[in-house]
């Protein structure tokens, strides 16, 4: 026999949990029964790593304490709370103790990663802007545009230096306008300066 076999026989052993329940999972729960005849040694101070809703289904005597807090009695049909990363026990009762457990995942999300969904939300409605159904031939089409900070008495397919020098401004004026909600994330008065920007880009050509 080598030394490294030697060496892993007399100073090596193999550790394994015993947990003071059975467990089993239904329905997305995990339904843990103690014992009433469990050691209370068994029972000690423990955290989770996720947030939890601890439902007592059946049990008498039995109680929930959390650290920095006097002993609860589980009461069954009941639901108790337990905060992640909070150590805490349970005292043993007289009966057997039955509880469904249910994980809380929180999903987080940072403000960055909010600020690009809202960008990419609004791009989207931009994009898929549908502008005015065109008028018949019988109608006028000219009339009074308001778009951002242009008010202009003007035919839609006016091109003249004067309206192309102004809508060009307000185009340049709306995008400003919608960044900076953007970044202060003001959802709805991007979203608004977006449709505008829009009507003024058409009217542009």
């Amino acid at each position: 026999m080598s030394r490294y076999k030697v060496f892993w026989k007399r100073y090596c052993r193999v550790v394994v949990v015993k947990h003071p329940f059975q467990q089993k999972k239904e329905r997305g729960l995990l339904v843990r029964e103690f014992s009433a005849d469990v050691d209370s040694d068994e029972l000690v101070w423990h955290r989770d790593r996720s947030d939890r809703n601890v439902k007592v289904c059946h049990g008498d005597g039995w109680q929930l304490q959390l650290e920095n807090n006097i002993p609860r009695r589980m009461i069954p049909g009941e639901t108790y709370f337990i905060p992640k990363n909070t150590y805490h026990r349970i005292i043993k009762g007289q009966k057997n103790l039955v509880v469904e457990i249910e994980e809380i995942s929180k999903v987080k999300i940072t403000r960055k990663q909010l600020r690009r969904i809202i960008r990419e939300s609004l791009k989207e409605q931009v994009v898929g802007y549908t502008p005015p159904e065109k008028k018949d031939d019988t109608d006028d089409e000219s009339g009074y545009e308001t778009v951002g900070t242009m008010g202009l008495d003007v035919d839609m397919g006016d091109s003249t230096p004067a309206t192309q020098q102004a809508t060009a401004q307000n185009v340049k004026s709306l995008s400003a306008q919608r960044q900076k909600a953007l970044d202060k994330g003001d959802v709805e008065g991007a979203e608004e300066s977006g449709e505008q920007l829009s009507t003024a880009r058409e009217m542009r050509g």
